[in-house]
């Protein structure tokens, strides 16, 4: 069964979502990219509140993907990380974290299967 709009690839069993197919998103990059255009020729409150609010899209996106799904225990490793563990450490690691998990995202998609919350 096809779900709404947008979400072509998406079949529902056992009343999850199971995603057949790695869809990038595009709007994390403009993020990364806005931050250092408010941070460095605007003012630092508009880059912290950047920083929020990436880091909220961000935890929306692991969720989206099915971040820590396939692990019951969180390890060191960031593809077992639950959505919240990547909000905390994109808060306050945004510089580091935040395009580490932009390089990660497919991987993270691919270990957990694709299983999302909606």
């Amino acid at each position: 069964m096809v779900i709404g709009r947008g979400f072509t690839n998406m079949n529902i069993s056992n009343g999850k979502r199971a995603i057949e197919e790695y869809k990038s998103n595009n709007l994390l990059p403009l993020f990364f990219v806005g931050y250092f255009f408010a941070s460095i020729f605007i003012n630092l409150t508009l880059g912290l509140l950047i920083v929020i609010i990436s880091s909220v899209v961000l935890y929306s996106d692991s969720k989206n993907i099915g971040a820590g799904k396939h692990c019951e225990k969180e390890t060191l490793s960031p593809i077992t990380w639950k959505p919240f563990s990547w909000l905390l450490f994109t808060i306050f690691f945004w510089i580091i974290s935040y395009p580490y998990y932009m390089i990660k995202r497919k991987e993270i998609w691919e270990m957990n299967l694709g299983y999302s919350d909606i």
